[in-house]
């Protein structure tokens, strides 16, 4: 007698295989995006007590801050934490000049449809570089890319795309099992094999545990 052994062991296989699929596909549209459309607009000013100044598009996000953190991670922290960009100008340019001592970051981000990918430049000097790579001669010659691309990873985006993406995979690497599955089990078979288990309490063909339709 055949035993349906493994049921949740290729249930658990095809949903890390969905997360690997969920973070490459997260990668490519991030990546692909960015590449396609590398041209910034200017988006506004930011509301914080520190002065922000936003070019965006689609596919990215590059916010000049001054940041009172030369390592940038304040920085990062406060271009996430901004909800309303739109603050009148001169407010902002005051309080820049209050703070001229401090360092000014450029904080770059790209992603869809989360901000998952992120890098920074500037610092004292204004030549410090972090987490940020231009693209390789070969696309350059492809298709040139106006800014230099993210490379450390932001979890919350990164998560939320993952969710996303990789449910879709999860749908379409077990969903015909799950659907096939759950007609059998309404036809009164049973849902390791298809065998007609009315009537029993063990399926006689693959010996799983029958779940009874009403």
């Amino acid at each position: 007698m055949k035993k349906c052994t493994g049921g949740f062991v290729w249930l658990g296989l095809r949903a890390g295989i969905a997360v690997a699929l969920g973070v490459m596909t997260t990668l490519t549209v991030s990546y692909v995006g960015a590449v396609m459309n590398s041209a910034l607009d200017f988006g506004g000013y930011g509301n914080g007590d520190l002065y922000m100044l936003r070019q965006t598009n689609r596919w990215w996000d590059s916010v000049s801050v001054i940041s009172g953190d030369e390592s940038g991670a304040e920085a990062v922290a406060r271009v996430r934490a901004v909800r309303n960009w739109d603050e009148d100008i001169i407010a902002a340019v005051v309080r820049a000049g209050a703070t001229s001592g401090i360092w000014p970051r450029d904080v770059v981000m790209i992603g869809w449809p989360a901000r998952c990918l992120w890098g920074t430049r500037g610092g004292i000097e204004g030549g410090t570089v972090e987490s940020l790579t231009e693209a390789p001669e070969w696309l350059q010659n492809i298709r040139y890319v106006r800014q230099p691309l993210p490379t450390a990873v932001w979890w919350p985006g990164m998560a939320a795309n993952v969710s996303l993406f990789g449910g879709g995979w999860l749908v379409v690497l077990a969903g015909p099992g799950a659907w096939r599955r759950w007609t059998w089990w309404r036809r009164g078979g049973c849902r390791g094999c298809g065998y007609d288990v009315r009537g029993v309490a063990v399926c006689p063909e693959c010996g799983l545990a029958v779940v009874k339709t009403g």
